[in-house]
């Protein structure tokens, strides 16, 4: 009995080095939409969009997103429910950002400004997302 659990083991090691997972990409942010402004707890929702290149399905596990105008953070956000990504498809993961008046100020300077018209006070985001698939979980960080 041992014998075949090591057996089992050395396999799953030996062949964890065979699969190379590319790297799941942010593709767009769609459905946005702002309730609750004028009843003083505003929320603004939408969908990140995330492709699957690979031909095997993957589960994203934690996804964490800081938006930024310039080099100021406007709102971190972080999504922990799993969701499941298909071979070569698409996910939408729903996030919802519950800004304090500080980043709703700011949100409206950046609006009446034309949305900064130079690059170091355009609308950016950084952030990652954890992929798992198996036992195997790895950390994909990215920038839009």
């Amino acid at each position: 009995m041992n014998r075949i659990s090591i057996a089992i083991i050395l396999c799953l090691v030996f062949f964890s080095s065979c699969i190379t997972l590319q790297e799941p990409q942010v593709k767009t942010i769609n459905n946005v939409n702002a309730v609750g402004m004028l009843s003083g707890h505003p929320k603004i929702t939408f969908d990140v969009v995330v492709y699957n290149p690979n031909s095997i399905g993957l589960t994203i596990t934690d996804f964490k997103l800081n938006v930024l105008l310039g080099k100021k953070s406007l709102a971190d956000l972080t999504n922990a429910s799993p969701y499941y990504v298909a071979p070569k498809a698409d996910a939408t993961v729903p996030m919802v950002i519950a800004p304090t008046a500080e980043q709703l100020g700011l949100w409206l300077e950046a609006s009446l400004n034309g949305l900064g018209q130079k690059d170091e006070e355009k609308f950016n985001g950084v952030g990652s997302l954890k992929v798992r698939k198996f036992l195997f979980s790895k950390t994909i960080r990215f920038r839009f």
